[in-house]
């Protein structure tokens, strides 16, 4: 078995772990490992007001498989939710072992938004009560932007656990799936966009003044954001060690040579892919032999060619 079957396959071992429910970030006696959200909302500004619709969509990973230096933002990393039929994919490989009941919920979403107006982002975290550990936040801040990411601002991010993750833990698929989802509207239990407004310099994704939400189709990044003020750049490149044998990292596709986040323009599936290390085709034994053979034949016909 190569090393690529090996990753693989602990890939399926930890896929198979999931349970039904999602994961809060709050883990009362010791930091939590929520649960990673997909979230998408309607910003329609229409007679029933702005972000009329939300969706909210467990995507089968934790915070610590995700974060800076997790398992899934190093090197050589591919994975594909097919939201319409159900289906997640790690390095090529199907993932099986869990429930994935996201396609009904999310064609309700897609049936009652305007999705020339949805934009998304992804949220995870963890806490300990008012004590925070870490958090995900969605987007491509500046140098001088993340200067205002402070120990505060970090602080004040919990306020999302309360919606997503304990008022609409219930709602839609989200309870009875190991992944779900749950698409609601603004006067729902739980809905995403309670209490935030996209406009704000301190609104939706917790009061991050650089954290961001991105348009369908378009692509976005993820950034660690930590109690203490400080944050890491989630799959970036620069920070990769070159495997032996290869020469360099393929970076096609990415935003800003870092870990990559995109969900289709329909909304109905999503990316994320980190580079990976371009290494040089070995030719198989059957092909050395071939070519030793066309060099012994050259070799021969020179000689013929001198003695006449």
């Amino acid at each position: 078995m190569n090393f690529k079957m090996i990753a693989m396959a602990a890939a399926l071992v930890a896929a198979g772990t999931a349970h039904a429910g999602i994961t809060k970030m709050d883990g009362v006696t010791v930091n939590g490992d929520s649960s990673v959200l997909l979230v998408m909302l309607d910003s329609t500004n229409n007679a029933a007001g702005p972000n009329v619709r939300g969706l909210t969509v467990d995507l089968g990973l934790s915070f610590s498989q995700l974060r800076a230096g997790g398992m899934y933002s190093g090197a050589d990393q591919s994975l594909a939710w097919d939201l319409a039929n159900n289906t997640f994919t790690i390095n090529g490989a199907v993932q099986t072992g869990a429930t994935n009941d996201w396609s009904g919920q999310v064609a309700d979403f897609i049936s009652k938004a305007d999705m020339a107006q949805v934009k998304y982002a992804l949220v995870a975290g963890s806490r300990r009560g008012s004590n925070v550990n870490a958090f995900l936040a969605a987007g491509t801040p500046t140098a001088t932007q993340l200067t205002n990411q402070n120990s505060a601002k970090t602080t004040n991010m919990q306020q999302v656990d309360l919606p997503l993750y304990i008022q609409g833990a219930n709602g839609g698929t989200l309870a009875t799936a190991d992944n779900g989802a749950y698409s609601m509207g603004a006067t729902d239990t739980g809905y995403v966009g309670t209490g935030y407004n996209l406009t704000t310099v301190n609104g939706y994704l917790n009061n991050i003044f650089w954290s961001t939400w991105t348009s369908l189709g378009g692509k976005t990044n993820l950034t660690e954001v930590r109690a203490n003020g400080s944050e890491s750049a989630v799959g970036l490149t620069s920070t990769f060690a070159l495997p032996a044998g290869a020469t360099g990292w393929d970076s096609t596709g990415l935003l800003n040579d870092r870990g990559t986040l995109q969900v289709s323009a329909d909304g109905l599936s999503v990316s994320w892919k980190t580079a990976s290390a371009i290494t040089p085709a070995v030719p198989e034994p059957e092909t050395y032999a071939l070519m030793l053979a066309g060099v012994a034949v050259a070799t021969l016909a020179a000689r013929r060619r001198r003695a006449q």
